[in-house]
C-alpha cells in the first residue's frame, strides 16, 4: 500500500462522483494518509483507516459503509466522503 501512495501525483482523481465531482489527491498528510480535494475543501484520509482496511481486505473482509461506520463512527460521520476515496485505493492493490 504504501508504495501506492507513493505513486500518487498532485492532481491524481481518487474518485468521481455520480455527479462528476472529482476528489482530488493534494498531498500525504502529516500521518502518511491522503490530503484531496473536494472543489474547494480539503478532507484527510488517515493512514491507519488505510492500513486497517488494507489489511482487513486481505483477510477477507469485504469493505462497505457498514464497515467503515463500525470502524470508525466519528470519521464516518465527519467525512463520509473518505470512504468512497478509502474503496478506489483499496482498487489499486
Amino acid at each position: 500500500m504504501e508504495e501506492i501512495l507513493n505513486n500518487l501525483k498532485v492532481g491524481d482523481v481518487l474518485h468521481t462522483t455520480n455527479r462528476n465531482t472529482l476528489y482530488s489527491f493534494i498531498r500525504r498528510s502529516a500521518d502518511g494518509g491522503i490530503i484531496y480535494s473536494i472543489k474547494k475543501n480539503r478532507k484527510t484520509l488517515p493512514l491507519k483507516t488505510i492500513n486497517f482496511a488494507t489489511e482487513a481486505t486481505k483477510n477477507g473482509v469485504i469493505i462497505s459503509r457498514q464497515w467503515y461506520r463500525e470502524y470508525n463512527l466519528h470519521e464516518y460521520n465527519t467525512s463520509p466522503c473518505n470512504f468512497s476515496v478509502l474503496k478506489n485505493i483499496l482498487l489499486r492493490i
